[in-house]
């Protein structure tokens, strides 16, 4: 269940609509420093407009906050687009198997 809506922008960004969710992921991040919102959210919003990099720190924040997000990430197919790149295997591979991550 995604209470932020993103799942709706993740696919508008795979379609083309990547300002319509630019300008969702702004809205975002400024609601971050009065509410909660999983960096796994942030993660798939950013791969799906294709900024790898911003995903992958999102994974890495994700790790620091205890997001059981990554959980889900990590076994459910639906985000094999995502996890099946690189750098997104070897943080789940390490985040899975060292306690210490980050």
């Amino acid at each position: 269940m995604d209470l932020y809506g993103a799942d709706s922008y993740v696919i508008a960004a795979r379609l083309g609509f990547k300002e319509v969710t630019r300008t969702y992921l702004q809205r975002l991040l400024k609601a971050r420093s009065e509410k909660w919102i999983p960096p796994t959210i942030l993660f798939s919003i950013y791969f799906s407009l294709g900024e790898n990099e911003n995903g992958l720190q999102s994974l890495y924040q994700a790790a620091k906050e205890n997001d059981p997000g990554l959980h889900i990430i990590s076994v459910l197919p639906l985000w094999d687009d995502y996890t099946n790149t690189p750098s997104v295997n070897a943080f789940l591979s390490k985040w899975q198997t060292d306690t210490n991550l980050p």
